[in-house]
Parts: structure tokens; sequence; C-alpha cells
């Protein structure tokens, strides 16, 4: 991306040649770091199943490509062996844990150093923005 000198709405970004009307981003593991919130979520479903739990990190490493991957995953990790009704009934356990947490005081969602700056620096220089997630 590349402005003009200076900054504000009188400005306009470009993007290979074309101006900018609009910054989409992804809002898990983009703008915040919900790892831990995902961890938490799926070491709850899994516990449920018998399943033991992944540490927060090895959790961060299976994000990416939708939650039903991560679940995948995370079943493959735990060397247990998942049929397609316990695959969608920790599916479904991992969204009702993970939405419980997002009204939670347990919630430990934070955003990504910079994001919040980035997001105003954006919108100051008349970019509509927007999650899409």
């Amino acid at each position: 991306m590349s402005a003009a000198r200076g900054h504000g709405p009188g400005v306009r970004a470009h993007w290979r040649g074309r101006p900018l009307a609009a910054v989409l981003f992804d809002l898990d593991g983009t703008v915040l770091d919900t790892a831990g919130d995902i961890a938490l979520a799926l070491n709850r479903a899994l516990g449920e199943q018998g399943r033991p739990a992944l540490p927060v990190e090895a959790v961060r490493t299976m994000i990416g490509r939708g939650s039903p991957m991560l679940v995948r995953r995370a079943a493959a990790a735990g060397g247990m062996p998942l049929d397609e009704a316990g695959y969608s009934q920790l599916l479904a356990r991992y969204f009702d844990h993970y939405a419980a947490l997002e009204c939670s005081a347990e919630r430990t969602a934070r955003p990504f150093d910079g994001a919040v700056a980035a997001l105003r620096g954006l919108h100051a220089a008349g970019l509509a923005i927007a999650i899409v997630t």
C-alpha cells in the first residue's frame, strides 16, 4: 500500500496502482490474539469427550482454515479416533464454549500490539474498515 505524503481524509491510499476505498481484516489472529480463548474453549470441549487438553502453543499452531479444521487437527493431535458423529459433537461444543467465553470475565482476547493504532490510522486516512471473519 502506498499513499501520497501526509495523511488524513484528503490523501488517497493505493494498492497496485488503484485507489483504496476500504480495508478488510480477519479478526482472530489478525486484529485480536484469541489463541488463549480458542484453546480454553477447545480444551473444554475435548475434556467433555475424555480427550486430553492441549497446550495453548500447540493450539496456536492448529489455528487457520477455520474452526472445523482446528477441531480435526486437535482430535488428531490427541491420538484418539473420532467418527463423524463425535466430530460434529466436538465442533458444536467448541462453538458453545467459545460463544460463552465472549461474554465471560475469563476472556483473554486482546488486540495485537499496533492493531488499534493501525485501525485508527486507516480510519483517519478516510478509509472504511471492516472485520470479515
